[in-house]
C-alpha cells in the first residue's frame, strides 16, 4: 500500500473519530437518544486524533526537521494532557434506579450515581421510548457536597409529576409533558 492511501487512511480515521464523538456529545443533551449516548468518549478521542495525525505527518512528510518537530509537539500535548486523563475526579455514573411512570406511558424516571473524589453525585432524568427511539430529558442534578444538596427521595408524584426530596427535606415537583420533557430542570450544588 502506497504511503499516499496510508496517510489518507488515517486522516479518515480522525475525521470518524471526531464524527462519532460528535454525534455521541450531541445525544448527551436533553431529548438525545440514549442508544447513541454510549459513543461520547472524550477521553478517547484526543489521544487516537493526536497519534493518527501524528502518524499522517510522518508517513506523508518528506523534511526531517518537520517530522521531529511535530513528533515533540505531539509528545509534549501527550504529556501535558496526561494529568487530565489520570487525575479525573469523576467516576463514571451507575444507573441505581428505573421508575416506570404509573400510567403505563413507557416513560421512565432514571437515577445515576457518580463522584467526584469524595463528593456523591445524582442525575435525575425520564427516558421516554424504547429500544432506537428511546430519548431522556435531564429533570435534575445534585452534588451531594454538603447535606442540603444531597437527594434524599425520586419517585413519581402523579402520572405527569416527579416528586424530588433533597438533604434538607425541600421537596421539589416538576411536570413532564407525554414526551418526557421535564418543564424546568433543578441544578442543586457545584
Amino acid at each position: 500500500m502506497s504511503r499516499r492511501r496510508w496517510v489518507r487512511g488515517l486522516l479518515g480515521v480522525v475525521a470518524a473519530t471526531v464524527t462519532v464523538e460528535l454525534i455521541g456529545w450531541l445525544n448527551r443533551q436533553d431529548g438525545g437518544f440514549v442508544l447513541l449516548r454510549g459513543l461520547h468518549q472524550p477521553g478517547l478521542v484526543f489521544p487516537v486524533v493526536l497519534l493518527a495525525l501524528l502518524s499522517a505527518v510522518l508517513l506523508g512528510c518528506e523534511d526531517t526537521w518537520i517530522k521531529v518537530g511535530t513528533s515533540l509537539v505531539a509528545a509534549l500535548l501527550l504529556f501535558v494532557s496526561m494529568p487530565f486523563y489520570l487525575m479525573d475526579g469523576f467516576e463514571d455514573p451507575e444507573r441505581t434506579k428505573t421508575l416506570a411512570a404509573p400510567d403505563g406511558s413507557g416513560r421512565r424516571l432514571v437515577v445515576e450515581e457518580g463522584a467526584a473524589m469524595i463528593d456523591p453525585l445524582w442525575w435525575v432524568s425520564v427516558e421516554s421510548g424504547s429500544g432506537v427511539t428511546a430519548r431522556r430529558w435531564k429533570v435534575g442534578y445534585f452534588n451531594g457536597d454538603d447535606y442540603v444538596n444531597g437527594l434524599n427521595e425520586v419517585a413519581w408524584d402523579g402520572p405527569d409529576r416527579v416528586r424530588l426530596v433533597t438533604g434538607d427535606s425541600r421537596v421539589h415537583l416538576i411536570d413532564v409533558g407525554a414526551d418526557g420533557r421535564p418543564d424546568r430542570t433543578l441544578s442543586l450544588g457545584r
